[in-house]
């Protein structure tokens, strides 16, 4: 799978193709078994968002996510850490979706408006509602 990264400070980077890895990997044993670990945890991530995308209406994707981001929150308020437009993507939706359902929980009394792009939680009971937690 493609991937872009960009490095903040100066870094060192290797690159082992196929084959190196290929023929290392008899030698040791932990290096082999590493790669379907990972695979095998994003799998289970991939499905449990395949399974979320397919079963939860989008606001209760929208407010797990929101409590999420706040209970990871340093402060009392916090923010998407994304674009509108990015969160639509990962909740599997569009962005006017998004807005819409931010204004509804906003209209609720879930969340409030905390400064630009920051919101506050209101209500954590009402969100797990929402979600279907409670």
């Amino acid at each position: 799978m493609p991937a872009t990264a960009e490095a903040i400070t100066a870094t060192r980077c290797l690159i082992i193709n196929g084959d190196s890895l290929t023929a290392i990997m008899p030698a040791d044993p932990e290096l082999a078994l590493l790669f379907p670990r990972r695979l095998s945890a994003r799998v289970r991530v991939l499905v449990e968002r395949v399974d979320r995308l397919s079963t939860q209406p989008v606001l209760s994707r929208l407010a797990a996510f929101v409590l999420y981001r706040a209970e990871r929150s340093s402060s009392s308020s916090f923010t998407l850490g994304m674009t509108q437009e990015e969160l639509a993507e990962e909740l599997g939706t569009v962005r006017e979706v998004v807005v819409r359902g931010l204004a509804r929980m906003r209209r609720d009394g879930l969340i409030a408006t905390a400064g630009r792009g920051r919101f506050a939680v209101r209500d954590v009971a009402a969100i797990e509602r929402v979600i279907g937690t409670a």
